[in-house]
């Protein structure tokens, strides 16, 4: 799962600019089906090239799927 902030630009950017990468993880769906779902932290990524991943805690999110993902 990937989440982003956009800058309204396209991902290479216009003069140098790159939308600021707010969390990458990988996701096993199995994970994410236990009753009360899973807490996934996103960090905060770097906009250089390569992005590097740091250990700021960007966000939270609680993915939980299934038939009763309510």
């Amino acid at each position: 799962m990937r989440i982003w902030e956009s800058d309204g630009l396209s991902e290479d950017g216009l003069l140098g600019r790159r939308n600021d990468v707010l969390g990458l993880e990988r996701i096993e769906r199995s994970d994410t089906e236990a009753p009360d779902g899973l807490w996934v932290p996103f960090h905060k990524y770097t906009n250089h090239h390569p992005r590097l991943r740091t250990s700021r805690i960007a966000l939270w999110v609680k993915l939980k799927t299934g038939t009763d993902a309510s």
